[in-house]
């Protein structure tokens, strides 16, 4: 390469920070990053506001290596694939920094709109994982495998490949994942076989710390779901645990389950809601029904949930209805 092109190359490249006037100025732009051509009209999303110079990201991969023919006039024939060779050879001892700034951006919904950035997305992440041990975005890409978007077909036997026979085996976020696949009867076997390994799974990512199968187990305890059902230890798993911390992790469920007859369909809630009471107690226990509802509106509140107003109103209701219960000594809050 003659150092006069390698110079307008490396100018091309440098421009791409802070080049919000050249897209503004220009008919087409080149990604260096994907080789797309396109119109500079279609660049929508920026990044880098806060500093004051910001560029522009490629409508059609997301990265942020876009030239403007504002800069360089006219394109070339053959421009496009020089410039991303040129920009991937620099690039091929240090890839990471890219695949982690793509999913950065996907999971802040900047690019997750795109149908085929889920796919960039769920690769990136699982090379994050497996190369530089970077798990960030290993659950929320192992969710897309196992359970599928709209613009991605589910594909459950290669969560299995990964997590049951593969590299993520002790990692709790893919265990559990694993679980649900089992559980959903979307793995190998008769229904009796995979409720084991259901369980099995669950329970590992369970001793492993992750809260949410905790919950999920305790159910799976209770209900005798691949396993023989067995309450003690349900009620075991729950007290080693706060209601609280519990309930953080379910706190995404909230406004889609609680119904209009005040059902919390978590499998947690339900074992606290409708569980047997104590040797003694009242028929039905609303101190423990009035501690969730409480809960559940300090989780409410700020979450962003479209009818959260009426699902608090909705609480409200059954505070208050739980609360009359309480005849002889009445109802205090602070009591809870």
């Amino acid at each position: 390469m003659k150092k006069s092109e390698k110079e307008f190359l490396d100018a091309c490249l440098g421009r791409c920070k802070g080049n919000e006037l050249d897209i503004l100025k220009s008919e087409k732009c080149v990604c260096a990053a994907c080789g797309s051509v396109f119109s500079a009209r279609e660049v929508v999303d920026w990044d880098n506001w806060e500093t004051g110079s910001s560029y522009g990201l490629c409508p059609q991969c997301g990265f942020g290596y876009l030239i403007g023919d504002a800069f360089v006039g006219k394109f070339e024939e053959g421009f496009a694939p020089k410039i991303t060779n040129y920009l991937h050879a620099q690039k091929e001892d240090d890839p990471a920094d890219s695949w982690y700034r793509f999913c950065e951006l996907y999971m802040s919904r900047s690019l997750s709109e795109r149908p085929q950035n889920t796919a960039l997305f769920v690769e990136f992440a699982i090379q994050l994982a497996l190369d530089l041990d970077e798990y960030r975005f290993l659950s929320d890409a192992l969710k897309i495998i196992a359970f599928g978007t709209r613009d991605y077909r589910a594909d459950p036997g290669r969560i299995i490949e990964l997590v049951e026979n593969g590299p993520f085996h002790a990692n709790q976020k893919a265990l559990s994942i694993l679980g649900l696949v089992y559980f959903n009867n979307q793995g190998n076997g008769s229904k009796a076989v995979q409720s084991k390994k259901a369980f099995q799974f669950t329970r590992d990512a369970a001793l492993l710390g992750d809260l949410t199968s905790v919950a999920f187990l305790s159910s799976m305890y209770l209900e005798g779901i691949g396993t023989k059902p067995d309450e003690k230890m349900a009620r075991a798993l729950l007290a080693n645990h706060s209601p609280r911390a519990l309930a953080v992790p379910l706190e995404p469920r909230l406004g889609a389950d609680l119904t209009g007859a005040g059902v919390f369909l978590s499998h947690y809630a339900d074992y606290i809601l409708f569980s047997e009471p104590e040797e003694g107690a009242p028929e039905t226990n609303y101190r423990d029904i009035i501690r969730f509802y409480l809960l559940a509106k300090q989780l409410l509140i700020g979450a962003g949930v479209a009818n959260e107003e009426e699902l608090i109103t909705l609480i409200d209701k059954h505070i208050k209805e739980a609360g009359t219960h309480f005849t002889e000594t009445g109802f205090d809050q602070e009591m809870i």
